[in-house]
């Protein structure tokens, strides 16, 4: 079944009539849904397949929930009713339907190319709400510069978009000879009659989707990444309409970094290497710093007579470097929390002392501070979330050795 979105994709209403509706219960963005289920005799509202996604449509301008394609019928979910045998009004939004179509063509264009001018064949690609994905082989290929196949993949894109080739659009029977030039990854099991063959730059491909009609619709394409995926490569590209939101997006953030950065676009590159490089090293000074808190911190719980029965210390930041030389440089006679993170929220705790203590009071301690973890000799450690219970948590240690006293 061709359908009339198929036919024409320049179509933007049609009337058509009920055939059958009947109330179901349907998953609609992962949710059980009971709505009508509503096939008509024809649709230019298209049903999702071939990796484009489905048109937004209507029905009597009530609004289209979800489409699929069911072997040779096109199933729309409706909230309301329709009584078979009327005649219904179609409408599609036809930005959206324009958008997947640029999108689309734009695919088969730079499949074609990969193939044409590098053998390459494509294996997946996907159209997404900002960009369209196409995946392709190189297996073949030891070594392949990305960023240059990128620059001639565009160019050469491009300057077919300047001819403005036709998209030819026909329609073979199946077991037609004329199907052994197309390109194809497989038809659904469910499918029946005529098959769609899309012809461009001297690429033949089966597809079910929608497409312009002359390359010049698709007005530019601008691949906007490319990645090494295993023996594969992705890329990302908009085209069309996109080019222009993808670019004032982009112009849009350019300017807010400038203000940021108080400077011009041009000196972005220069402004945050330096950045970065300050950034590193007041990130080692404040190590530095930290270590030489932690030591000063241990001498001076070293230096109290008589010395304490325990101690709790707090810090900020993270604290691994300062645990490691305050603890260290503290002992192991004295009882010593540690903990670190939000004051009161989540962190972390170091509880060190001699073992029966740590194995008595560890688990207590954690539970309070609302965490997990373990105790390994006389050291409990653990990852927490409550750290605004840290009083709690010292009133715990100071009524145990009050009871120690005793």
């Amino acid at each position: 079944m061709v359908f009339k979105c198929q036919e024409d994709s320049f179509l933007k209403t049609f009337s058509t009539v009920v055939k059958s509706c009947k109330p179901v219960e349907v998953q609609i963005d992962g949710k059980a849904k009971k709505c009508f289920e509503v096939v008509l005799e024809d649709t230019i509202i298209f049903p999702e397949g071939g990796g484009q996604p489905s048109d937004i449509g209507y029905i009597d301008q009530m609004k289209v929930l979800k489409m699929c394609r069911r072997g040779a019928e096109a199933v729309h979910y409706m909230d309301c009713s329709f009584r078979e045998g009327n005649t219904a009004s179609l409408e599609i939004d036809w930005e959206t339907r324009f958008d997947h179509m640029q999108q689309h063509s734009s695919q088969h264009l730079i499949s074609a190319k990969l193939q044409q001018i590098y053998k390459f064949p494509t294996t997946s690609w996907s159209l997404n709400k900002d960009d369209t994905m196409v995946e392709f082989d190189i297996s073949n290929t030891p070594k392949i510069d990305l960023l240059r196949l990128l620059s001639q993949l565009e160019l050469a894109v491009n300057e077919e978009i300047k001819n403005n080739s036709p998209v030819k659009v026909t329609l073979f029977e199946p077991g037609d000879p004329g199907l052994q030039k197309a390109v194809t990854r497989g038809l659904p099991a469910d499918h029946t009659g005529p098959i769609r063959v899309v012809s461009m730059v001297g690429d033949e491909n089966m597809c079910c989707g929608t497409h312009i009609d002359t390359l010049s619709r698709l007005q530019m394409v601008k691949i906007v990444s490319i990645a090494p995926v295993k023996k594969k490569v992705q890329l990302r590209f908009v085209a069309g309409d996109r080019v222009l939101k993808d670019f004032n997006v982009r112009l849009a953030r350019e300017r807010n970094l400038s203000k940021l950065l108080q400077n011009g676009a041009a000196d972005h590159e220069v402004v945050v290497s330096n950045l970065l490089k300050n950034s590193k090293l007041l990130e080692k000074n404040l190590k530095e710093c930290s270590l030489e808190v932690a030591s000063l911190m241990a001498r001076e719980v070293k230096e109290q007579n008589p010395p304490p029965k325990f101690i709790c210390v707090h810090r900020k930041e993270d604290a691994n470097g300062f645990a490691r030389v305050f603890l260290s440089e503290v002992g192991k006679d004295v009882i010593k929390l540690l903990t670190w993170g939000d004051e009161k929220g989540a962190g972390q705790m170091i509880f060190e002392g001699p073992e029966d203590v740590v194995a008595d009071l560890g688990p207590k301690i954690c539970e309070i501070l609302g965490g997990k973890g373990a105790a390994r000799g006389g050291r409990f450690q653990g990852a927490v979330s409550a750290l605004k219970n840290r009083p709690k948590a010292t009133q715990l240690l100071s009524e145990h050795f009050e009871l120690v006293q005793k």
